[in-house]
């Protein structure tokens, strides 16, 4: 009696976000095989065939296909949805048409087709080397400038000012695998993500996150929170012309993905018809989310693994997945850093003990350079956390954050420049509310922070020129000073009290933490100079940047080596 051939499924990428794929497919019964370009990434470890193979190889990876006699293929939180589209209609096995797969990784192809199928997109333009090629000739500001082809937020930036389109053009068209930049109106809404499972009977919603902006002019996800906590009503809007979109584009066999903004009617644009709330296509993917969303929030959140239904889909089953089992609330965090040189690993300590947290990422190790995050692959990990409700769900991020150590080598030019610099970061430590509910971009607070981090900037000028004398300060009485600049700073009103930094700290929080471990400790310089140089890297650093400065500081020698720094950097100034 004969023996069932094994099936065998060719899944493309072998990096974390294809983990969980590797080893449900491996439960399913199918005989895995994983074709990446690393030959160290993590999937090969779960692999039963590992194939070395550069993703953008498709004549490779189709003949890969054919040699593993493979049933099916398969790829979830890559570029690679056209790939797998092109190897699925090559070997004659089921999955996205090519048609659909290009239209959802190309943006240029995707939002002329969205448009003139009747899906709401913003006005937009295509630029190669600089000129225009293609769309409106005039795109209402402020715009986001974005690589034609690319994930993860790469090369995108917002302009409010048309003198800023060149440099957002060179900084897009750098992350561009063809040159071309799309350019196209800011939607002025909350940003939510949609999973779905699609066959040709029925598309399968799985879960709406809440998505959390940040950083700008960047757009950095520095986390999700799922289920979302919109109104089921509104909750049918978003996932309604999501569904309107992945038919325009033309998926009806596999998974798609969709960032999706819910505009409210007094944000409402006038490029955007109509009143109330209005549902607005960020992008459309023809697969199943990155962002650990597919792969861990969603299933913890509700016990159903979509990326089973996906796997089911591409080897032709017309059913995707069951209902779902839990009710729970579940949040990825972003872990991040100032600039600097990683000077050992992250410690994260016992943070896997602590009540709700599920997974922790680390993607940077010792000598690693490290940076506030213009994009979502410049992190320096990840955490998933899950709760039963909200309240508590935010306190356990807090508490997690803030067991986090980054290690910076002290004095390295690129943390010195960053928080003392003469020149106005683009981005600083704190950037959002304890829970993420204001507006993404708000300029009050905005406007209050670069305000107040440029008075001290001239206080530290005068400070630094008008030094001649040596002087002992207490880090204690500089940390009081701190506490009295902000108080008596004329932005004070506007400086939001309950802004938090990377770490989850408030301006308040940070002081008092360092108060509590360093306040005994004393900084050869001058108290003017040293609490306008605390209070600098605060604002431009929080929590991480405070202790930094106090610990280096706490060398006399390093004293001296920060004063000429400072003397060399704010000698034109």
């Amino acid at each position: 009696m004969s023996s069932t051939p094994a099936r065998r499924i060719l899944i493309c990428g072998g990096g974390v976000m294809q983990v969980p794929a590797i080893r449900i497919a491996t439960e399913e019964g199918w005989t895995v095989v994983v074709a990446d370009g690393n030959p160290a990434c993590p999937g090969r470890l779960h692999a039963h065939v590992f194939e070395h193979i550069d993703l953008k190889d498709e004549r490779s990876l189709i003949d890969c296909a054919r040699r593993n006699q493979v049933q099916a293929v398969f790829t979830a939180g890559t570029d690679f949805s056209l790939t797998v589209a092109r190897i699925a209609e090559a070997c004659g096995l089921p999955g996205i048409p090519v048609d659909a797969a290009l239209h959802a990784t190309d943006k240029a192809l995707m939002r002329r087709r969205l448009r003139d199928r009747g899906v709401s997109v913003p006005p937009f333009a295509v630029y190669r080397h600089g000129e225009r090629i293609d769309g409106a000739t005039d795109v209402p500001l402020p715009a986001v400038v974005k690589p034609v082809a690319n994930m993860g937020a790469r090369g995108v930036r917002r302009i409010t000012a048309s003198e800023e389109i060149a440099a957002a053009l060179a900084h897009a068209e750098a992350y561009s695998r063809d040159g071309r930049v799309i350019v196209e109106s800011f939607i002025p809404g909350r940003e939510y993500s949609i999973d779905c499972l699609v066959t040709p009977t029925e598309k399968i919603a799985c879960g709406i996150a809440d998505r959390h902006i940040a950083i700008p002019p960047y757009f950095v996800e520095i986390g999700h929170t799922i289920p979302s906590a919109l109104p089921a009503e509104l909750q049918a809007l978003l996932t309604d012309e999501f569904f309107r979109a992945v038919d325009a584009i033309g998926i009806d066999c596999g998974a798609a993905k969709g960032d999706i903004f819910l505009v409210p009617d007094d944000m409402r644009p006038d490029w955007l018809p109509g009143s109330g709330p209005s549902v607005v296509i960020g992008e459309i993917a023809a697969r199943l989310s990155g962002g650990y969303m597919s792969g861990w929030t969603y299933p913890c959140a509700s016990g159903i693994q979509p990326t089973r239904g996906a796997i089911r889909i591409a080897s032709g089953a017309t059913h995707g997945t069951g209902a779902p089992t839990l009710r729970r609330v579940v949040a990825e965090r972003a872990i991040m850093s100032i600039p600097g040189l990683l000077n050992g690993d992250i410690g994260t300590g016992d943070i896997l003990r602590l009540p709700g947290v599920r997974e922790c990422f680390i993607s940077r190790s010792s000598g690693d350079e490290v940076s506030v995050p213009t994009n979502n692959v410049e992190k320096c990990g990840n955490l998933i956390i899950e709760a039963d409700n909200r309240d508590v769900l935010h306190e356990r991020i807090g508490s997690v954050l803030r067991q986090i150590v980054i290690p910076l080598q002290r004095a390295h030019p690129k943390t010195w420049t960053f928080l003392l610099g003469p020149d106005l970061p683009d981005r600083t430590a704190f950037f959002a509310d304890p829970r993420f509910h204001g507006p993404l971009h708000p300029p009050v607070s905005r406007a209050a922070e670069h305000g107040f981090v440029r008075e001290l900037s001239r206080t530290l000028v005068r400070s630094v020129l008008d030094q001649h004398a040596q002087a002992q300060t207490s880090t204690g009485d500089a940390l009081d000073g701190m506490r009295s600049r902000l108080r008596n700073s004329r932005y004070h009103e506007t400086l939001r009290d309950d802004e938090q930094d990377l770490h989850a700290y408030t301006r308040g929080d940070a002081i008092s933490v360092v108060h509590e471990d360093a306040g005994t400790g004393t900084i050869a310089l001058p108290m003017d100079l040293t609490v306008c140089i605390l209070t600098l890297a605060c604002e431009r650093g929080g929590l991480q940047g405070l202790r930094y400065v106090i610990d280096t500081l706490s060398e006399e020698e390093s004293c001296h080596a920060l004063t000429g720094f400072l003397r060399q950097c704010y000698a034109s100034h």
